[in-house]
């Protein structure tokens, strides 16, 4: 968290907040230059939920991962419906009712569509959209698509397991444990969409080894 990094470095929490916003910004220029320099045929791609202050007001981060080499490409921050005992919450007391994942979905994919060669291989579970989504966007791309039964396959030695989606899982996990906000019982929630894509900013940053000055 933000106020858990000023406590480290021994400065002023706004100090950290100044900072903070300006990283971002170079995160995301030196990102933009190193997805110049990507041609990739292979990636995994999935959404993690968190929340906006309110678990009755969800948010979706698409994300998409090379597979090999563990990078991030792209992410976006959209917003989604509360669903299950949380839905009347969200609705009347928040009115939280939009949802364009499918919006900011695509526009990630237009972000980094340049870095795909012809027929690159999107592996994802089996949302009803995503293929229309993808294709859309990226029409020869192909889709390897896993149901529930099918995300875990059985190893040769037939005793373990593999997660065909480690890379996206893995992401997501490693995420969860080091940006606060995002853990699943935490008080360190999100204030602003803008502080959440500033913060992934600087964790892909991180995550694929820029220098940030």
């Amino acid at each position: 968290s933000l106020r858990r990094a000023s406590e480290l470095l021994d400065v002023a929490y706004n100090t950290v907040l100044a900072r903070f916003d300006y990283l971002a910004e170079q995160c995301k220029a030196k990102h933009k230059e190193h997805l110049k320099t990507i041609q990739t045929t292979f990636v995994q791609v999935d959404e993690m939920e968190t929340y906006l202050h309110a678990r009755a007001k969800p948010l979706s981060v698409p994300m998409v991962v090379r597979v090999k080499t563990g990078e991030i490409l792209g992410f976006s921050v959209a917003k989604m419906p509360a669903r299950g005992t949380l839905t009347e919450i969200g609705v009347k007391k928040y009115a939280w009712t939009t949802d364009d994942r499918h919006i900011k979905f695509q526009s990630m994919l237009i972000d980094i569509k340049h870095c795909f060669k012809d027929g690159a291989t999107f592996k994802c579970d089996a949302h009803t959209s995503y293929r229309k989504w993808i294709t859309n966007i990226l029409p020869t791309a192909q889709l390897e698509q896993l149901s529930q039964s099918k995300k875990k396959e059985v190893k040769r030695d037939g005793d373990k397991e593999f997660d065909q989606l480690f890379a996206i899982n893995n992401t997501f996990a490693r995420m969860r444990h080091d940006m606060n906000r995002l853990s699943r019982k935490t008080w360190s929630t999100t204030k602003a969409i803008h502080g959440l894509e500033n913060h992934i900013w600087l964790y892909i940053a991180w995550n694929n080894k820029y220098k940030i000055k």
